[in-house]
């Protein structure tokens, strides 16, 4: 017996040649395949004259991909998207309540101190009135690899009783264990770096940029304002100048850290200089949300449209410090939003 020939797969058989077809198999399978193609052809057309007789005025049918491309954008125009993030309805999408500060409370004379020597209201990552510090206490937390969520918890407990860490010498008081404890009170990770890049940070501060009281008596003695790093920035780019003198005298504050302090620092007195800025990050969240990425762009928006903004209890009343805040808030909150993946709620919001 002749060997048995293994099975070839489709794509592997080789083609047939079409010279080894019977003439009168080739005749009846065109005959065939004519009556097949006329058989449809004649089915179509009933359908079509049938439709036609039903409805006289049908529009012809259109594939679903056509009507798909001519279906009206429902995207929300740029003045409607920044008046929602202005706007309390947008709170849910760029925070958490997981993020509001951990009750780390302490039944010790220390804890009941300092709770009575500061203000009632906490204090956290989206409050107004935060010191250029406290904003670089926030880079330091924020550029870790951890969650936006972690990083507003982690700040709001090291600047709320019982650590309130919200001057450099309160850290430099408390040193790498107190500074650790509130990590561990806050849940974060990273606990043992982040304490000891926060320590370095106050360190520097209070060695290299606090300045002494001057004649007015408006000192930053202990370098809450970081008024001595504004101040030895040479030259006029006070950007470049700032993010040189943080990488250059902190230990491990790179760029990430430099791009969230530039961010947030343009809202304090005395740090004008450096708005309108936006960091990269920032600027791919408001691209995803049609805004403007651009800082001139976007503040040429908010001012075309500043009677149509309402931003409660925002501002000194003075249009320009007015624009600045809303500036800022659309930064953050445009990317809080873009951190949490909340852009395709909005439009269910607005």
């Amino acid at each position: 017996m002749p060997p048995e020939q293994p099975d070839l797969k489709s794509e592997d058989a080789p083609p047939e040649d079409p010279s080894s077809e019977k003439p009168q198999d080739a005749e009846m399978a065109a005959r065939a395949t004519a009556d097949s193609d006329a058989k449809a052809a004649a089915g179509d057309k009933r359908k079509h004259n049938d439709d036609r007789a039903s409805d006289p005025h049908k529009a012809p049918r259109r594939s679903s991909r056509s009507r798909a491309d001519s279906a009206p954008s429902t995207k929300s125009s740029p003045l409607k998207i920044i008046q929602f993030l202005l706007s309390p309805k947008s709170e849910p999408l760029y925070t958490r309540h997981d993020a509001k500060r951990h009750d780390a409370a302490s039944s010790s004379p220390t804890a009941q101190q300092k709770t009575a020597t500061q203000p009632s209201a906490a204090r956290g990552y989206f409050s107004a009135d935060l010191t250029p510090w406290e904003q670089l206490l926030c880079a330091v937390i924020l550029s870790r690899p951890i969650s936006h969520t972690l990083g507003q918890r982690t700040i709001a407990t090291i600047l709320n009783p019982p650590y309130v860490y919200t001057t450099p010498r309160e850290v430099r008081r408390a040193g790498p264990d107190g500074v650790h404890a509130a990590m561990e009170a806050a849940r974060t990770q990273h606990r043992q770096k982040t304490a000891a890049e926060i320590c370095a940070a106050a360190d520097v501060v209070l060695d290299r940029f606090a300045r002494g009281g001057g004649d007015d008596g408006d000192g930053d003695g202990d370098g809450t304002d970081l008024r001595g790093l504004r101040e030895a920035v040479a030259g006029d780019d006070i950007v470049a100048g700032v993010r040189k003198l943080l990488m250059d005298n902190i230990k491990g504050v790179g760029q990430t850290s430099c791009d969230i302090f530039l961010r947030r620092v343009q809202a304090c007195p005395g740090w004008d200089a450096v708005f309108p800025y936006i960091d990269d990050k920032t600027r791919t969240a408001l691209e995803k949300l049609g805004l403007p990425a651009e800082a001139p762009d976007l503040v040429r928006l908010i001012e075309d449209n500043s009677e149509n903004l309402n931003v409660e209890g925002q501002g000194d009343g003075d249009d320009d410090d007015t624009t600045k805040r809303c500036f800022i808030l659309i930064l953050e909150r445009a990317l809080g939003i873009s951190l949490e993946g909340n852009e395709g709620e909005i439009t269910k919001l607005i």
